[in-house]
């Protein structure tokens, strides 16, 4: 199994071996992760309980009631659980998905010591995506939306285990292509990757168990748009996403048109 991801820092494979540099067009570095032997996370890492409570909390206070909680029922190396809320958006139903189990296990940051402290990531995130209402099955607990797929799920929970699989991390301006070369996620889009960027506003940061935890949104892309961000880097595919009439809200919409064409 082999994971591509890249962003702006470089990283090293499983084990701490330094792999080989691979620069894009638009600055990024990209890090082809190979996946260790199976016995290399032999066991599963979980949150606490203050540490979920406060999670779930911070989840409420910043989006409103979590409807309920979809427990993971296998896990491998890092337990993941999904908190779903329900918004309204202009008379539009968004359905908010957060990771909850992520920042069990500490990502295997770079050096940051040429950025001022407050503004490094903290080496514990968890992930969000914003859906349109039509997955507002998964957060009322209806299992019956084969129509649209499972796939914002599997990239969720898919994306939240791979630093501890790979010994890397994730942050802003990193993008996770689904295969090399990218394949769609699911019949229903034509999705083939995210690129993480900040959450902003006071959902991006809160402190739980003792620790600082980032919270990033994963931003679903075409396979044009992710070759656009590494032609052109992150900053301007988002401008290209703002240029084309794209808010947030419609980022994960399978819908919306591509913001390069």
């Amino acid at each position: 199994m082999a994971k591509k991801s890249d962003g702006e820092v470089a990283g090293q494979g499983a084990g701490g071996e330094d792999l080989p540099r691979e620069i894009t067009p638009g600055g990024s570095e990209v890090i082809r992760h190979e996946l260790g032997g199976q016995d290399q996370h032999p066991g599963v890492a979980y949150l606490s309980e203050e540490e979920m409570l406060a999670i779930e909390a911070h989840i409420e206070a910043c989006f409103g009631p979590v409807n309920n909680v979809i427990h993971e029922i296998v896990s491998e190396a890092v337990h993941i659980d999904l908190l779903p809320a329900i918004l309204e958006e202009d008379e539009e139903v968004v359905v908010m998905l957060a990771t909850m189990g992520m920042s069990a296990v500490p990502m295997h940051l770079p050096d940051f010591e040429d950025v001022p402290e407050e503004e490094r990531p903290s080496a514990y995130a968890e992930l969000m995506m914003l859906l349109p209402g039509r997955w507002k099955a998964i957060a009322e607990g209806d299992k019956e939306i084969e129509e649209w797929g499972w796939w914002p799920v599997g990239v969720l929970k898919d994306c939240a285990r791979l630093p501890v699989l790979f010994e890397t991390w994730l942050g802003p301006g990193h993008t996770v292509p689904n295969g090399d070369p990218p394949e769609p996620y699911h019949a229903s889009c034509p999705f083939a990757g995210v690129l993480v960027i900040p959450m902003g506003g006071e959902a991006s940061r809160m402190e739980a168990g003792g620790k600082v935890v980032d919270f990033y949104l994963l931003l679903p892309l075409y396979p044009a748009e992710i070759e656009y961000k590494l032609e052109h880097g992150a900053a301007a595919l988002l401008e290209k996403m703002e240029e084309a009439g794209i808010s947030p809200l419609e980022y994960a919409d399978p819908e919306r048109p591509s913001c390069v064409g």
